[in-house]
């Protein structure tokens, strides 16, 4: 699976359209073999109009799937984009403090986002926690309760920061709810139920030749189409439309530069 989360969307899109027609056609010929034998009856009229209920019904319940796909996609990438806002508030809110509070939090923070980047995102698509990245969250969590244990002096200053940090604890929860949000496999396993149920149909209800297969691949081809749109957009950290870990090297680099006042 690691493979085919690698590959382009387009490679994506066409491997899953060319493996659907390849498992209909195999399953046709299948059925030709073991049932064609019995000379089962086909009808033509009644054949076409269940055919293409059923292949309506197939297309609008695919359709609504990649509906939920697109925006569950939409809100992991408005979420990454939160998280990132939240981080350039406090590096600006952190250039004006202290030079000694700077060299406190500073590095904290910048192992969190090192983090990030190599540790926490390629587990963001599975269920598995990052525990190293929650660990140099935490140190980074306590650099910022010492800073706001030193001197009074800046007392705005910090109530400010209290508050910029309570943003970033707040975005990564909901960040890390978002982790694996993708469609259950069952749901995955029923739209393929419904493809070689369409195609046992069309079997049984249609002259079982090369032209009733070439139709139905056809059929089917479509449908892979939009299986294939569900499975990019249901995967928002792969492929060519994913949100990457390179986003948050623009922080890191603006990080570098802050040296504090």
């Amino acid at each position: 699976m690691e493979y085919i989360y690698n590959l382009s969307d387009f490679d994506k899109v066409t491997s899953i359209i060319l493996l659907s027609c390849l498992s209909a056609a195999l399953l046709f010929h299948f059925l030709r073999i073991t049932l064609g034998k019995y000379e089962l009856p086909s009808d033509a009229y009644f054949g076409v109009n269940i055919i293409g209920t059923m292949t309506s019904l197939c297309s609008v319940l695919f359709v609504f799937v990649l509906i939920q796909a697109i925006s569950t996609n939409a809100k992991i990438n408005s979420i990454i984009g939160e998280q990132l806002s939240e981080m350039y508030k406090f590096e600006k809110h952190l250039s004006i403090m202290p030079k000694s509070y700077v060299n406190e939090i500073k590095p904290k923070f910048d192992d969190y986002i090192n983090s990030i980047i190599s540790d926490e995102w390629k587990l963001m698509g599975t269920k598995i926690h990052a525990n190293a990245t929650e660990e140099k969250f935490n140190q980074f969590l306590l650099s910022v309760a010492k800073v706001q244990d030193m001197d009074v002096n800046t007392k705005f200053l910090k109530e400010d920061l209290s508050t910029l940090t309570d943003g970033l604890i707040k975005i990564r929860y909901i960040k890390l709810r978002s982790k694996g949000s993708s469609l259950p496999a069952e749901l995955y396993f029923g739209m393929m139920f419904l493809v070689c149920l369409n195609v046992f149909q069309f079997f049984l209800l249609t002259k079982r030749t090369n032209y009733s297969l070439l139709i139905l691949l056809l059929h089917v081809a479509a449908q892979g189409l939009i299986f294939g749109l569900i499975f990019v957009y249901d995967h928002p950290f792969y492929g060519d439309r994913g949100v990457k870990s390179e986003v948050y090297l623009d922080v890191r680099e603006r990080l570098q530069s802050i040296t504090g006042r």
